[in-house]
């Protein structure tokens, strides 16, 4: 009875438990994909991206985030391909696994690798051996005496904790799925061996000890109470295990219902649950299976891919999401990809405070960079500038935002993407207003003439206020623009002869031209003319003590024509 009563306070407790999400943040910097592992380390998030974009493709980013959900720091790794595992070592640095064939390549044999990091994201080393092509990594563990063994689907690596490869052998093993320390040292490997789906125990020499046969592989092995396994099927239920590998009981979910990642944290199971109807949600459940919590922690288009409990009461949960145009001119299986990171407390749905929408873009200018090279006299770079409306229709007030896009068709590794930050905004609920692009997408010209090219583009509005928009829908526009390259060319004798210094700038600038200046104008990034004047000569000097640090315009014209600069007030 008293078991009971202390049940029923724990639920009650949970069901009344208001919390907000501390954290969630997408990162829309690059085309990128998310890796599916989170590690936490002395409460620091630690997870990896791979870029998929034309420009970018196949670079690997580390993310560092503090438990309160600010970055510490996003950047390039030095690794031969993607990581695919991630774990944290005896001395709480980070270890990282990977290994996949080139695109468009079959080689007959593959680079793998450990690499360990230290938590600035410095390497300390990196070991790497071959396998059989497509012969990934599929698990890592580190033994007591601090070596990692590393289980492929028909390998057993064993590299010292200084990162030299002690072995390499056949297991005998196919299909590996998921690998367990025992307490004796051995491992716990769900495989196939003769084609059989089984639970076989490896010595740490390789030596197989013992077979128990299964009726399906196990994607994720972790202890519970008394050495009793808890374990993930293919078939997306749970199932426990006593510690003689006996089958004790399985999880009951609604039809349509599996499991993604879970987490143990003392006797309360964490985890990702996706449908056949709806994006991945978080829950929250006792080991005996009977749920206190199934919350949703997505917005539309934003899905969950791996979970860590990093602190008390707070679950970092690593998203992918994807801007998605249908239209005209673009598939519906055209897609941009970003990773996001939540961070809530247990027992709690996201809050999403923020939606900002996308009303309308039209052309504003444009400008070309001209060069000369060994293939022909003038290799144009023609830009546009674009006026992007946007409006709060959220409840809070919007202080920033990032403008995304990308032009179509595109390669088929990625898109080109242009992206920009606006902030020191203050958009209340229900206002709007235009922002200036610097620029969007490039086009390339031989010798500009008097042609005008259409070129459809894809906008879409990005994190306001550092967090995930609540409506992705309404974030979305693709129009075709003109670019008409008439005078472009005129344009960039200008700037040969016109000089604005310094940039950036501090309380002064100084512009200077060869040709007679008329008039300039000041233009901040939301298109308002700040300040006009007549110059009247070939120099004159601008005072800009009253201008807050950000991106303007200066527009002048001479007798030959008009020339915008970008400039950076510091």
């Amino acid at each position: 009875m008293r078991i009971f009563i202390l049940f029923c306070v724990f639920f009650i407790s949970i069901l009344s438990f208001t919390a907000q999400s501390n954290f969630n943040r997408a990162y829309h910097g690059i085309n990128e994909i998310c890796n599916p592992f989170i590690i936490e380390i002395g409460s620091n998030i630690f997870y990896t991206t791979q870029n998929i974009d034309a420009t970018n493709f196949g670079f690997n980013h580390l993310y560092n985030h503090s438990a309160s959900g600010n970055l510490i720091f996003n950047q390039t790794l030095s690794v031969p391909s993607k990581p695919l595992l991630g774990l944290k070592s005896l001395d709480n640095q980070l270890i990282l696994v990977g290994g996949s064939p080139q695109c468009d390549v079959v080689p007959p044999t593959q680079t793998n690798y450990l690499t360990k990091l230290n938590t600035t994201g410095t390497t300390i080393f990196q070991s790497t051996f071959t396998t059989n092509s497509f012969d990934n990594p599929k698990a890592c563990i580190q033994a007591l005496d601090s070596s990692y063994f590393i289980f492929t689907d028909s390998s057993f690596i064993k590299i010292s904790k200084a990162g030299q490869l002690i072995f390499k052998i056949t297991s005998g093993l196919s299909e590996v799925s998921s690998a367990l320390l025992l307490a004796n040292n051995n491992f716990l490997v769900s495989a196939k061996i003769l084609n059989m789906p089984s639970f076989v125990t490896l010595a740490p020499t390789g030596t197989i000890v013992n077979t128990v046969s299964t009726n399906k592989l196990y994607s994720q092995l972790s202890f519970y109470v008394n050495q009793k396994i808890m374990a993930r099927g293919v078939d997306g239920k749970l199932y426990k295990f006593s510690s003689g590998i006996n089958i004790i009981a399985s999880s009951n979910l609604s039809t349509g219902q599996s499991f993604g990642q879970f987490v143990l944290h003392n006797d309360t199971l964490h985890c990702l649950l996706t449908s056949s109807v709806a994006l991945s949600s978080y829950g929250v459940c006792d080991t005996a299976f009977s749920f206190f919590s199934n919350i949703s922690t997505s917005t539309q288009k934003l899905s969950q891919k791996a979970l860590a409990v990093i602190s008390t009461n707070k679950v970092a949960i690593l998203n992918e999401g994807e801007a998605s145009i249908n239209n005209s001119f673009v598939s519906n299986s055209s897609i941009h990809r970003y990773a996001g990171l939540s961070v809530i407390d247990k027992y709690s749905s996201n809050n999403f405070n923020y939606d900002l929408a996308l009303l309308d873009v039209v052309s504003d200018s444009a400008y070309a960079i001209c060069t000369n090279t060994s293939l022909s006299p003038t290799l144009c770079r023609v830009f546009l500038r674009a006026k992007i409306k946007v409006k709060n229709l959220g409840n809070g007030i919007v202080t920033s935002f990032k403008l995304n896009c990308y032009e179509y068709p595109h390669v088929a590794c990625g898109v080109y993407f242009y992206q920009q930050q606006f902030s020191q905004l203050s958009l209340k609920p229900g206002d709007s207003i235009t922002v200036l692009s610097n620029r969007f997408i490039e086009r390339a010209y031989i010798t500009p003439t008097s042609s005008i090219t259409q070129t459809p583009f894809c906008f879409y509005v990005s994190v306001p206020n550092n967090e995930v928009d609540k409506t992705l829908n309404d974030n979305e526009l693709c129009k075709s623009f003109n670019f008409i390259t008439t005078g472009l060319k005129e344009n960039e004798k200008l700037n040969s002869v016109f000089k604005i210094f310094p940039n950036p700038f501090n309380n002064e600038l100084k512009i200077e031209s060869n040709e007679q200046i008329l008039n300039y104008k000041l233009i901040d990034v939301f298109g308002k003319i700040l300040f006009t004047g007549n110059a009247d000569n070939k120099t004159f000097n601008l005072k800009t003590e009253n201008l807050i640090q950000g991106i303007y315009f200066l527009k002048v014209e001479t007798e030959k024509g008009i020339i915008t600069k970008k400039i950076v007030k510091e």
